[in-house]
């Protein structure tokens, strides 16, 4: 293996460790909460907003789970 291979090789992987460390803190973040969520919030309930079950999602459902994950990447 040439230097220049393996100097791409361990940029291509500090690049990787790097955006693993960046994204990590919003992972566990994320996972937090929908642990959370889980926790407090009665399934039947998520069921019934969500239309958890069905085979067909309507509209509500699908408008509602969207008015909640917008402000997600912001």
């Amino acid at each position: 293996m040439t230097d220049a291979f393996l100097t791409h090789l361990f940029g291509w992987f500090s690049s990787c460790l790097e955006l693993t460390a960046r994204a990590a803190p919003y992972l566990l973040i994320g996972l937090l909460g929908a642990g959370l969520l889980q926790a407090l919030l009665p399934q039947d309930l998520v069921n019934r907003l969500l239309g958890g079950g069905k085979k067909g999602r309507s509209a509500r459902a699908v408008f509602i789970a969207s008015f909640i994950g917008a402000p997600l990447p912001l």
